[in-house]
């Protein structure tokens, strides 16, 4: 799942933008700012035409651009993520996105390249030949082998460093003790992306850890946290097992499919599933809005024979 590790890496970038220079510091890139650094997150499309331009100029759209100041320093820092070995689009891309960078933000520019896998680091350490004499490009690669096993004193990253290392399978999950540490870590994690790194581990984890996982999740001592981790891990299963078959049976369009996934309910996913098995069309799957407005006409109806039978037996 190569896409999931790439997001999950951007994601955590845009998070805490500091973590990009402590990854820098594990390359040997150290970058002076004084004691007060503020960062923005920089527009990631570094093409240098307007679109529409000209059809011919291939954009260009980074994974992240980061721009630090302070103490007198500016540095642009364009962080990709790369899951497998570059192919040679990315030679003529990644100097451009450097160059650009450079010319855009008007400092100093810097290229890192978080690798997922060994493949994708030995690819991506090569030095890409530009032509001009006297530079060639040799990206700074970060990522497997180089991502910080500990976050700093003061605990900050700690979330976000335990799930970059279950990224690059460094942290494999394969023993209690390990998941433990990774359920602790994400724990202590902003409300805000706890769930959101959850769903990460839990898409990442082994196959042979997922079930050692769950069961640690509904063992672990009652916590809103890890509860909620589970009834969202459950419900998430049940929505992509229902989209699957519907895809199957009668195919998913737009209109469906956010229904399905806007819904936060498990027990009407399960509904849903169940009549998917044996349905003659999508509109008998979801057919129980018209069948609950036909109950609400008939209930009245059924509360007054109650009554009737509660009075008859009293006499008796």
């Amino acid at each position: 799942m190569p896409k999931v590790r790439h997001d999950a890496v951007v994601e955590i970038f845009q998070n805490e933008p500091m973590l990009v220079l402590r990854l820098l510091e594990c390359v040997g890139v150290y970058v002076r700012f004084g004691s007060t650094i503020s960062v923005v997150l920089a527009d990631s499309d570094l093409s240098d035409r307007e679109p529409g331009d000209d059809d011919r100029v291939l954009a260009l759209f980074s994974d992240n651009v980061f721009v630090f100041k302070g103490g007198g320093a500016k540095v642009a820092v364009v962080a990709e993520v790369q899951t497998g070995r570059p192919g040679k689009s990315r030679s003529l891309s990644w100097p451009a996105y450097l160059m650009n960078a450079r010319a855009r933000h008007k400092c100093d520019s810097i290229l890192m390249i978080f690798a997922t896998n060994s493949n994708a680091a030995s690819g991506s350490a090569k030095s890409i030949l530009t032509g001009h004499p006297g530079w060639d490009l040799t990206p700074l690669v970060s990522g497997i082998g180089r991502t910080p096993g500990l976050p700093p004193a003061d605990g900050r990253f700690a979330a976000e460093l335990v799930l970059l290392r279950v990224v690059t399978g460094e942290l494999n999950l394969g023993t209690h003790d390990e998941r433990m540490f990774a359920l602790a870590a994400i724990k202590g994690a902003p409300p805000a992306r706890r769930l959101r790194y959850s769903r990460y581990i839990q898409a990442l984890a082994p196959l042979r850890a997922r079930k050692p996982l769950e069961e640690l999740m509904r063992t672990f001592p009652r916590d809103d946290f890890i509860d909620g981790m589970i009834d969202q891990g459950a419900l998430q299963k049940a929505r992509q097992m229902l989209l699957q078959l519907l895809d199957e049976r009668f195919g998913v369009p737009d209109d469906v499919r956010e229904r399905i996934e806007a819904c936060g309910d498990v027990a009407r996913v399960d509904t849903w599933f169940t009549r998917a098995i044996t349905a003659a069309s999508l509109g008998e799957v979801f057919a129980e809005l018209r069948q609950r407005r036909h109950f609400r006409r008939s209930s009245p109806r059924v509360g007054m024979r109650v009554r009737a039978l509660t009075a008859v037996q009293s006499q008796e």
